[in-house]
């Protein structure tokens, strides 16, 4: 189904009010005992571990340290095509998005990905 111009209205104020409530999440990087994670490469791999082990033995995940855009993504994109299925169009979440990235702007889902890269790539 072709969305029409007023469809795609819609779908950009949605979008709008998405960016604008978009939170960057930093998770805390101290231990709960007050340590500090640092990185440690185990049998299994690289892995964050507590720097006052052998006292603390707290353990984290690369990816739960790195800083993260909160989830609003799908559910923006759910909220938009409700209102949009009320006015009786239909539309995939696909064509949301790419009505989005049509107007060559930044979809949630691609800035989180371009935070991690960004990320990596100051730890290289």
């Amino acid at each position: 189904m072709k969305i029409n111009e007023e469809a795609k209205a819609i779908i950009l104020e949605f979008y709008k009010k998405a960016m604008e409530n978009i939170k960057i999440k930093t998770p805390s990087k101290k231990c709960s005992c007050g340590g500090t994670f640092i990185k440690r490469e185990g049998k299994y791999g690289t892995f964050y571990g507590c720097d006052n082990f052998p006292k603390c033995k707290e353990t984290k995940k690369e990816m739960e340290l790195m800083p993260y855009v909160q989830r609003a993504s799908v559910q923006w994109i759910n909220d938009c095509r409700m209102a949009l299925s009320n006015l009786g169009i239909t539309t995939t979440r696909a064509e949301v998005i790419n009505i989005i990235k049509e107007k060559k702007l930044p979809c949630l889902m691609d800035i989180e990905e371009e935070m991690k890269s960004n990320l990596q790539n100051e730890k290289d």
